[in-house]
């Protein structure tokens, strides 16, 4: 026989065994990591930061009041079905857009969802609760036009610059030509501000 094929084989062999073995410890200390949720989110010189650790310090700072975050969230998806309230794709996606123009295009807005960390889905989940909370809040207010037009006089700057800027020395923004959008944006403020008592009642009528 081949003296050299028979050991070249051997050697393969040896060879594909060691491997095989090594391959072997890799996938079992990943396993343990896995089981111990022990993946790094750094290695700094060597030394891993864990994400059990990562974790438990988010937890820490921040897992009371994104707890908070998603009972209220459940608890005005709970209302709005009692309530027969729903919100439409169409309605979502109109909302969407009137974000998209008010943050100036789409390029500025695919930089504000990377610079928030967030997903057009993610966003698009959130504008849902806003409309349910609205069509469940909203008929509960309790105002004049008065009050609409004392908001307009006192932000209208705001809501409205580029229309203020071209304005002449001494000049104000004619409320009637900015009524309707005037009061959706005070009906909008004025859910958000009673959202949260709202929100606070309903804890005792629910088992969290």
């Amino acid at each position: 026989p081949d003296i050299k094929k028979i050991t070249k084989s051997k050697g393969v062999k040896v060879l594909g065994m060691i491997l095989i073995a090594f391959v072997a410890l890799i996938l079992v200390d990943l396993f343990f990591q896995y089981l111990n949720n022990g993946y790094s989110v750094a290695v700094v010189d060597g030394v891993r930061i864990s994400k059990s650790k990562y974790h438990q310090r988010l937890e820490k700072q921040y897992g009371p009041s994104i707890a908070q975050q998603l009972i209220d969230e459940q608890l005005i998806k709970h209302e709005a079905k009692k309530a027969g309230v729903e919100a439409s794709d169409q309605e979502v996606q109109v909302k969407l857009e009137e974000i998209i123009e008010n943050v100036g295009g789409d390029e500025a807005y695919q930089q504000a969802l990377l610079a928030n960390n967030i997903t057009e889905q993610e966003l698009k989940d959130q504008i849902l609760l806003d409309i349910l909370a609205t069509k469940i809040l909203e008929p509960q207010l309790e105002y004049t036009e008065d009050d609409v037009k004392a908001f307009f006089e006192q932000y209208s700057a705001s809501i409205y610059p580029n229309e203020t800027a071209a304005l002449e020395e001494g000049e104000k923004l004619d409320f009637e030509q900015f009524k309707e959008g005037v009061e959706d944006i005070y009906i909008q403020q004025q859910v958000e501000s009673e959202k949260y008592t709202w929100l606070d009642s309903l804890y005792s009528n629910y088992k969290i």
